[in-house]
């Protein structure tokens, strides 16, 4: 269970699809409106993934990361 949402809509905990067959739990959350708007994700494996907040990035909620347990 998974979907692709847009970074800005992304929070702590949820999971993350970037690498294949790898899914990487959100540690902490950066977005930043100026001088440039972007997001900034923290990944459980200590490195981090930058886009704009529109990009659509396949992740798991907190109850659909339960439920693919």
């Amino acid at each position: 269970m998974s979907d692709y949402r847009p970074a800005h809509r992304i929070r702590e905990g949820w999971q993350v699809h970037l690498l294949p067959d790898k899914w990487l739990t959100v540690t902490h959350i950066l977005r930043v409106y100026a001088p440039v708007n972007f997001v900034r994700l923290d990944l459980s494996d200590g490195d981090f993934y930058s886009c704009p907040p529109q990009q659509e990035i396949r992740c798991r909620t907190l109850a659909e990361v339960r439920a693919a347990s």
